[in-house]
Parts: C-alpha cells; structure tokens; sequence
C-alpha cells in the first residue's frame, strides 16, 4: 500500500520524502509535483525501486548457484539452474512490460511469461524441492 501524500501539509510531507527510500533526484522531483500528482509519482518510483531490488535479488540467487555448482552434482545443479534462470527470466520480462505499460504500451501475447508462471510456478517449485529431497535425503538400508 503507497503513501497518500494528497493531504499532507508542508511539513509532514516534507519529513515524508526526507525520509522515504528515493534517491535525491526523485525526493526532487517529488516535491516539485502538484498537490494531486504526489501519491502517484511515489507509487511509480517506489514501485520501480522495488521491481530494480526483485531484479538484482534474482541475479544474485543465479550468481550463486553458478558460484557454488561446484558443491552440487551436475544433475542437481541442472535442476536448479534451470529454476533460477526462470525466476531470472521472470522479473526481467515483468520489468520490461511494466516499463512498457508506463510508456504506455500494453502487452497483447498471448503467451504471456509472467502471467504462465503465476501457473505454473509453483509446480515448478515443489518439483524441484521434490527433486532434492529424492537427491539428497533419501534414506538407504544396508
């Protein structure tokens, strides 16, 4: 839920953006906006914020599982690579239609990605973790 900056006075609105979690150039640009065009110019920006964080989360799960394959079996490590570049995948194509939506260009594919993998993604994921557990914790009997 987004801040409504609508009816703040100068200085809680100021204390507001002094605080908030955008880099200087859009506290800026924030306080330069009209009374009614606050709440949605920090909506967008601390919605950007957030998909930037999701996108260099996702980058640094799949630098991780590149940087310890060497700890995995190689079938395991398939498994999982696959999973992350997914994920990778995901938020890039997520960024890029909510980047197109804001310039105001609506995605019309059929096969829309972000919306397959709210289907389909947490199969996926328990496959996975089936995967693993079948892998790693299986219990032998001599």
């Amino acid at each position: 839920m987004s801040a409504d900056l609508t009816n703040m006075g100068d200085a809680q609105l100021e204390s507001f953006i002094s605080n908030c979690d955008l880099q200087d150039w859009q506290k800026d640009e924030l306080r330069q906006k009209g009374k009614y065009e606050r709440s949605t110019y920090y909506a967008n920006a601390i919605w950007a914020k957030s998909l930037s964080d999701t996108h260099f989360a996702a980058q640094e799960f799949r630098r991780s599982v590149l940087r310890n394959s060497i700890y995995l079996r190689p079938d395991v490590f398939k498994q999982i690579e696959a999973f992350a570049n997914r994920i990778c995948e995901v938020v890039f194509n997520y960024q890029l239609d909510w980047q197109a939506k804001s310039d105001g260009v609506y995605n019309t594919k059929e096969d829309d990605v972000i919306q397959a993998y709210r289907e389909a993604g947490k199969d996926q994921y328990e496959r996975l973790g089936e995967y693993l557990r079948n892998h790693y914790w299986e219990v032998k009997t001599l």
